[in-house]
């Protein structure tokens, strides 16, 4: 019952926030979002990675491992906002959604919001300053995002995405510990398909 307030809520918001884009005027910048998205719109705008919990010998012996993840970007009508997928790949080449997500910019705050919903229920919101000009190569974006998962616990993580000329990115996800500290939890190797 909780999960489905949340999800009442968080439906609210969207359509809110994209009843604000709509209404605004044209002087608020419609460039801001594919300025501060730029490194993930790039290129065909998918990234892969591979999984770390990869074992041939577990394809053998179940036959359903996934071998890599794939995050997609593209622009919702008139370039308002951004609707994502992460896709888990298994070794035959087939994939399946496991959480999609969205972007948009509001230009009254100057922030650039991203909701990410997976299919386990959880989701996360991360509001960032939107960047004015692109970050340059080697130079990490932060973002914090606030994850509520489908048990009830709330996480903070901390996402440090750097990006290089040559297609490939460095993910480092931390989580707040309750001394106000990070830890890492995941580090992922992207790289920018090439179509």
């Amino acid at each position: 019952m909780k999960l489905l307030k949340w999800a009442t809520k968080l439906a609210i918001y969207i359509a809110f926030s994209a009843a604000t884009f709509a209404t605004s005027q044209a002087t608020d910048n419609p460039s801001a979002l594919e300025t501060h998205m730029y490194h993930w719109l790039r290129g065909s705008a998918e990234w892969r990675t591979d999984n770390p919990g990869y074992n041939p010998a577990a394809v053998q012996n179940s036959g359903a491992t996934t071998k890599e993840f794939a995050v997609t970007w593209k622009f919702g009508p008139n370039k308002q906002h951004l609707v994502g997928e992460i896709s888990a790949i298994s070794v035959d080449g087939h994939s399946i959604i496991v959480a999609s997500m969205y972007a948009f910019y509001n230009p009254s705050r100057k922030l650039v919001r991203q909701v990410v919903i997976s299919r386990s229920g959880t989701y996360s919101v991360d509001e960032t300053p939107v960047r004015a000009t692109r970050t340059p190569f080697g130079e990490p974006e932060i973002g914090i995002a606030v994850e509520y998962k489908a048990d009830g616990t709330i996480q903070t993580l901390k996402h440090e995405n750097t990006f290089f000329e040559n297609g490939i990115q460095h993910s480092d996800v931390y989580e707040k510990k309750p001394d106000d500290t990070w830890e890492l939890q995941r580090r992922w190797i992207w790289k920018l398909l090439q179509k």
